[in-house]
């Protein structure tokens, strides 16, 4: 059975409003209705540990104090506890944003040519109703998208490309790639794809003038929310997607390193904070507004994208 992280108060007190669920400070109604229903139907297919978070998420709080011995009081600082679940409609959309600061830094490190240009790959996989939505298929697929890239955009030829995948309402599968290479011809491409794959043979290549806006347009796909028609299927893409990835990088954009992100400090004094457990209100201390997700993300990106 899951607890309920709104026992602890009957009303919740937020810069002068009163809310009767916390989480509305958050989400829209029609966010909070979904949660809501997705907490049973997780605990039905055996995922109560994945119904507890996402029942707790903006229920309850993550509680640090600051690690300075100076400070009498210990001071201590109050965050919002996220479930981080891919089909959460806030949490999805957080880990979206963190996974494309990476891919821009992966960007930063590629050293370009003249004979080599950035474009936009997208290859389809045949649906079939033999194909259901499982790891084993998307694990598959994208094993199919690195053997293609491999054989078109070798690393020894100083090439690369990041590939982002894409699960459609139809549990159709879609892979939505930003290579960066000597040019070659769709024909060629599609001939490939279908050598590697069996059956399938759509594919689709523009050029990317800007490689910052087409990096903005195949990352869109991860912080973009999934759109099922029936719950049950929002199961079976969080069943699919355990132990994959969503973002691919090869040749030369492969094994980057990446810059972590600084450590959060204290606000009073700049030093260190150490967790101290998980909190049901906020009965004392700093409540802080902490996201990875920028207030302002707006770019424009279909005038950028040209047929080959």
């Amino acid at each position: 059975m899951i607890a309920s992280g709104n026992t602890a108060v009957e009303q919740y007190i937020s810069h002068g409003t009163i809310r009767s669920d916390p989480r509305e400070k958050y989400f829209t109604p029609d966010e909070i209705a979904f949660n809501d229903a997705m907490i049973p139907l997780l605990e039905e297919h055996g995922m109560e540990d994945k119904a507890q978070r996402m029942c707790d998420c903006g229920n309850k709080y993550n509680a640090f104090r600051c690690k300075e011995s100076a400070h009498a009081d210990k001071k201590q600082m109050i965050f919002s506890y996220r479930c981080e679940l891919r089909i959460c409609p806030r949490c999805g959309k957080k880990h979206g944003y963190e996974t494309r600061r990476k891919a821009g830094e992966v960007m930063k490190s590629i050293q370009k040519t003249r004979t080599h240009k950035f474009a936009l790959l997208t290859l389809t996989e045949r649906s079939t109703a033999k194909r259901a939505l499982t790891s084993k298929r998307l694990k598959a697929f994208n094993q199919n998208v690195r053997k293609l890239i491999n054989k078109l955009y070798p690393k020894k030829q100083n090439c690369g490309a990041m590939a982002v995948t894409e699960i459609g309402k139809r549990n159709n599968v879609h892979a939505h790639v930003l290579v960066y290479g000597p040019y070659i011809s769709q024909e060629i491409i599609s001939k490939y794809w279908k050598a590697i794959t069996g059956d399938s043979y759509i594919v689709d290549v523009r050029a990317a003038r800007d490689h910052k806006i087409a990096l903005y347009y195949i990352t869109k796909y991860i912080l973009k929310a999934p759109e099922f028609d029936e719950l049950e299927q929002y199961v079976l893409f969080l069943k699919a997607l355990k132990g994959v990835r969503r973002l691919h990088t090869y040749g030369i954009m492969y094994g980057v390193k990446i810059p972590k992100r600084e450590a959060l400090k204290c606000p009073y004094c700049g030093g260190g904070i150490e967790y101290e457990g998980m909190v049901d209100e906020l009965y004392y201390g700093l409540f802080m507004e902490y996201s990875n997700i920028p207030t302002q993300q707006k770019q424009k990106e279909a005038p950028l994208l040209t047929p080959l």
